[in-house]
């Protein structure tokens, strides 16, 4: 079995095997979305795997209640917290319910009723500094048919206090060439692809070192075909350019952009194309 181990922890914007890691060349998650990315006992959270698939794909989807983290190659502290979550589908709910509780009490040797109030060793740092949340590793192990296998994760933040949370980016609208109806695109030429991304939604918060700092939505761009100019760009408004090849057997093209907002917040668009090998007088034609 040919498996490609991806570890994301999505927190930031995931690790880089391939060249250019921006050309979709074979099946592969590129980002899973928590709605919302961070929430409070009781509540429910849905789960999106973001993933360009050409073939039949297999999905296990999986939480770790106390993650080694990076420095652990994200493994469970131990095996009792791992929890399976039902479904196989591209979209999954997990309830941080009872169960969740009384598995860390189990494990850190505490009540239910106290964690529900103080998560105890659940939320102490590994500087010894007490805090007032804790963290579900998502874990997806995606399989295809053709033998590749994924792995990643995703942190989804669980708040034990009233403090303000996080919540997802929105894309607003991409436009290609200008315009929002554009879906044919052809060799040798040159697309600009802008991006808006809702400013209300990136949001000012208190960091651990007391600084106060507005979000910043950060874009990865993926393509079938062709390549990116800037496959990460930055801001409320961003602008990148498609450059195709000057020949391609492609029929179709997709074009995929993922944003982040740096703290677990995501949001994404895919885009579908015709290639059409044929010249016409709108396209912007290579030298």
């Amino acid at each position: 079995m040919r498996t490609t181990v991806w570890i994301l922890c999505l927190l930031g914007l995931g690790c880089n095997d391939f060249d250019p890691r921006s050309l979709l060349q074979a099946p592969r998650v590129v980002g899973v979305v928590a709605d919302p990315p961070a929430l409070g006992l009781g509540e429910t959270v849905t789960l999106t795997s973001i993933e360009y698939s050409p073939s039949d794909v297999e999905r296990t989807w999986s939480v770790c209640l106390a993650s080694l983290g990076p420095f652990g190659d994200y493994a469970c502290l131990d095996d009792s917290l791992v929890m399976p979550i039902e479904g196989t589908s591209e979209t999954v709910d997990f309830s941080v319910d009872n169960s969740v509780l009384s598995t860390l009490a189990t494990y850190f040797s505490q009540k239910v009723e106290t964690l529900a109030d103080d998560c105890g060793s659940a939320c102490v740092t590994r500087e010894g500094a007490q805090r007032d949340y804790f963290d579900l590793q998502i874990n997806l192990t995606t399989r295809w048919a053709d033998g590749a296998q994924m792995q990643t994760v995703k942190l989804v933040r669980v708040h034990l206090d009233d403090e303000a949370r996080n919540t997802n980016p929105t894309i607003v609208t991409i436009r290609v060439d200008g315009n929002n109806e554009t879906r044919i695109l052809r060799p040798a030429t040159r697309h600009t692809l802008e991006l808006e991304v809702d400013g209300t939604g990136l949001e000012t918060f208190v960091d651990s070192g007391g600084r106060t700092i507005t979000e910043e939505a950060t874009t990865t761009w993926y393509t079938t075909v062709g390549r990116l100019e800037i496959p990460v760009t930055f801001g409320q408004t961003q602008e990148t350019e498609l450059v195709m090849p000057k020949t391609t057997e492609a029929l179709n093209a997709t074009i995929m952009a993922v944003v982040r907002d740096g703290r677990g917040g995501t949001d994404f668009r895919v885009l579908d194309f015709e290639v059409q090998q044929s010249q016409s007088v709108g396209s912007s034609a290579l030298d």
